[in-house]
C-alpha cells in the first residue's frame, strides 16, 4: 500500500490557479470532463496506472459546473463533488475553499472528557432549518454551557428532507441546509465562541438515490451486507482506492472545515478483515492530520457490538478511536424507568444494571442476551468511562424505538429531572439531544423525500414492518410526508412556560456543577451502595485533591432514608432535584428525586 502513489479524487484549486481533476474509474477506457458553466466543452482526461483519470486545466473557478462522461455515454457528477447545488443528478461545481475567511486560528479545540455533547438536526432544529439558523442559536448554547454541537448527516442527499444517512456525496453539505459557504461559517463562529463542531458521518452505506458510484468503479462488495444494500468494499480487490476515498472525505471534514471531530455511524456495519482496518488506518491519519494542525480532534463511534478494542489504544492492541456511544446507558434507563420491555429492552431492567452503566460502562458485558438468544459483548472494564457517550435520548432511540415520542411524553416532571441529574452526574460524556434540555415532548419522526414513487412506498412500508417488529403503539407518520418532517420541527415557542423553564434551569445547574465537579472520574475511585427493595442507589466518587462526591437517587414513589456516616456526611449540598431531610445519622430522601453533595 505504501508504495502506490495515494491520489485525492475530486478537482483542486492548485497555487497558479489552475485547476487539477481526478476521477477513479478503473474499468472505463475513456472518461472525459464536461464542462457545462460557464461554458460547455468537453475535455479530455489521461487515464493513469493506478485506475484514475486525471487532467488539469487553466478554468476560472467563480462559476465551474461539470459532469464525467464515462466511455462517451452517460454523463454523472463526481463522486468527490464538494458542492451539488442543483441537487444529486445534477452537475457539480468547485468550490473556492481559500476564498473563505477563517477567524478561529486561536482555537485548538477541547479535550473531549469536558465536552458536553448536544446533537442536532440542522432542518428541525430551528424554523429556517439552515446553518444560519444554527448560528443564531450560539448565544442560547453560551447560556446553557454547551460546548459541543453534533450535526446529524449533512451529506448531500436526495430531495430536502432526510435525516442525512440517505447521503450519496459525502463531501459535499446540502445545499438546502447553506450549502459549503454556510457549514465554514457555522464551524468558525462557534469556534470563535469557544464551541467545538462534531460532524456525523456515513461510511457503511450510501443513501439509494442518486448513488451512481458503482458505475465508476468497484466501490461495493457481495461479499457482505448490511440492512441498507451492498456493503463498501474495504478488504476486496481495488479496495485500496475506496478507502482513499472515505479516508480523504474524514480528513476533507478535518482540514477544509475546521470540524472537531467525527461521529462514525454505524460501525458494526463496516466490514474488513485486513491485517489494517480501515477504522485503524482512519483513526491513525486523521489524528496525524489532526496533530499537523495543532487541535485537538476526535473520532466517535457508533456501535452495538460492546467490544472494548475500538476506543482502546493502538498500545493495548485497539483500534485507536476517542470514543463510544454506550447505548447501556440509555437501555438501562429506559427500561428501569421508562418501564420499556421490547425488542432489546428486554436484557435491561434492574437497578443493579442501571449503576453498572454508570459506573462500569457496557452491561452486556459477555453475559447472555435474551433479546439475541446468544452472549454478547465483552467487559469494559479497562475504558475509561470518559471514553463512552451516555445519552437519555438520541435521533433513533426517539424516532426507531419510540416512534417519535420523547421521553417527556411518557415521563413526569420528577422523573425528568432524575433522570437528567443521573445522565449529568454520570462519570460518561454526556449527549443530549436537541431540545431534552428543556423537557420538549414535541415528536422527532424518520423523515425522507424520495423522489422516486417505487422506493418512497419502500420506505413507508418498510418503516410500517421495523415499528411492528419493535411492539411499538401509535399512529404511523408515514416518512414520504412533508407533514411529518414539518411536525419533528422543535416548537421554540414554549421555552420559556413553566414547567420548561423548570427542567431548563435544572439542565443549566447540572452542566455547570458538572464543569466544576466531575472531571477525571476514575473508576477505580468509585463505590456504590445499592438498596434494590427501595429502588435507590448511593454512589460516591473519591479523589486525592478534591472533596469526595456523593450522588444519591431514589427511584420510588416513597421517601428513602439513607444512613450516613464519616465518610459520607453532608457538608456542602451541591444540586437536588428535592432537598433531602439531613438528622445527626441518615438523609431522608423525596420521592423520585436526586442530590449530590460534599
Amino acid at each position: 500500500m505504501n508504495n502506490m502513489k495515494r491520489v485525492v479524487a475530486g478537482v483542486h484549486v492548485q497555487s497558479d490557479s489552475s485547476i487539477e481533476v481526478n476521477v477513479w474509474a478503473p474499468f472505463k477506457k475513456k472518461v472525459d470532463l464536461k464542462i457545462v458553466a460557464p461554458i460547455e466543452k468537453i475535455v479530455p482526461m489521461d487515464k493513469c496506472a493506478n485506475g484514475y483519470h486525471t487532467v488539469r486545466i487553466n478554468q476560472p473557478i467563480e462559476i465551474f459546473d461539470y459532469y464525467f462522461i464515462l466511455d462517451e455515454e452517460h454523463s454523472f457528477p463526481d463522486p468527490a463533488s464538494h458542492w451539488q447545488p442543483q441537487g444529486v443528478v445534477g452537475p457539480s461545481r468547485v468550490y473556492p475553499f481559500s476564498q473563505f475567511h477563517w477567524e478561529d486560528s486561536k482555537w485548538k479545540g477541547i479535550p473531549l472528557k469536558e465536552a458536553i455533547i448536544y446533537e442536532i438536526h440542522v432542518g428541525t432544529f430551528t424554523p429556517a432549518g439552515t446553518f444560519q439558523g444554527i448560528i443564531d442559536k450560539i448565544p442560547y448554547f453560551k447560556e446553557m454551557g454547551i460546548n459541543t454541537i453534533e450535526l446529524m448527516p449533512v451529506a448531500t442527499f436526495s430531495g430536502d428532507r432526510n435525516w442525512g444517512y440517505d447521503g450519496v456525496y459525502l463531501y459535499a453539505p446540502h445545499e438546502c441546509y447553506g450549502g459549503p459557504k454556510g457549514l465554514q461559517e457555522l464551524v468558525n463562529r462557534c469556534h470563535q465562541n469557544n464551541i467545538a463542531v462534531v460532524m456525523d458521518v456515513v461510511y457503511n452505506h450510501l443513501g439509494p438515490e442518486g448513488n451512481f458510484l458503482h458505475e465508476f468503479g468497484p466501490y461495493f462488495t457481495e461479499k457482505y451486507s448490511t440492512p441498507w444494500g451492498s456493503a463498501i468494499n474495504y478488504d476486496e480487490s481495488y479496495s485500496l482506492n475506496v478507502r482513499e476515498f472515505v479516508i480523504n472525505n474524514a480528513l476533507h471534514w478535518l482540514e477544509k472545515y475546521h470540524i472537531d471531530g467525527l461521529r462514525l455511524d454505524a460501525i458494526h456495519a463496516i466490514f474488513d478483515q485486513s491485517a489494517y482496518p480501515i477504522l485503524e488506518e482512519l483513526a491513525d491519519r486523521f489524528h496525524d492530520k489532526a496533530k499537523l494542525l495543532g487541535k485537538d480532534a476526535w473520532l466517535i463511534a457508533e456501535s452495538d457490538l460492546n467490544d472494548p478494542k475500538y476506543v482502546q489504544s493502538k498500545k493495548n492492541m485497539g483500534i485507536g478511536l476517542d470514543a463510544q456511544w454506550n447505548d447501556d446507558f440509555h437501555h438501562c434507563l429506559e427500561a428501569y424507568v421508562g418501564k420499556k420491555s421490547f425488542g432489546y429492552f428486554r436484557d435491561y431492567g434492574s437497578i443493579y444494571d442501571l449503576t453498572k452503566a454508570i459506573t462500569e460502562g457496557f452491561v452486556q458485558d459477555g453475559k447472555w442476551s435474551e433479546f439475541r438468544q446468544r452472549y454478547h459483548g465483552k467487559p469494559s472494564t479497562e475504558i475509561p468511562l470518559n471514553k463512552l457517550v451516555n445519552f437519555l435520548q438520541n435521533h433513533d432511540q426517539i424516532a426507531n424505538a419510540s416512534q417519535g415520542k420523547r421521553i417527556a411524553s411518557y415521563l413526569d416532571i420528577d422523573q425528568l429531572m432524575v433522570t437528567a441529574t443521573i445522565l449529568m452526574l454520570s462519570p460518561g460524556i454526556p449527549m443530549l439531544f436537541m431540545g431534552q434540555e428543556w423537557g420538549t415532548n414535541s415528536p422527532f419522526y424518520f423523515f425522507t423525500s424520495f423522489t422516486d414513487e417505487a422506493l418512497g412506498k419502500a420506505v413507508t412500508q418498510g418503516r410500517k414492518e421495523e415499528y411492528a417488529s419493535l411492539g411499538v403503539d401509535g399512529n404511523f407518520h408515514d416518512p414520504q410526508q412533508k407533514e411529518t418532517f414539518f411536525k419533528s420541527k422543535l416548537d421554540w415557542s414554549v421555552r420559556n412556560e413553566s414547567l420548561y423553564k423548570q427542567v431548563s434551569e435544572c439542565y443549566k445547574s447540572l452542566i455547570s456543577l458538572r464543569k466544576n465537579q466531575l472531571q477525571d472520574i476514575e473508576k477505580s475511585s468509585i463505590t456504590t451502595f445499592i438498596d434494590k427493595d427501595n429502588k435507590s442507589f448511593l454512589i460516591s466518587y473519591s479523589r486525592d485533591s478534591r472533596p469526595c462526591l456523593h450522588f444519591a437517587v431514589n427511584l420510588s414513589r416513597k421517601p428513602v432514608e439513607i444512613g450516613i456516616n464519616q465518610k459520607t456526611s453532608v457538608n456542602t449540598l451541591l444540586f437536588s432535584t428535592k432537598e433531602p431531610s439531613l438528622s445527626s445519622s441518615s438523609l431522608l430522601f423525596e420521592p423520585m428525586s436526586a442530590s449530590i453533595w460534599i
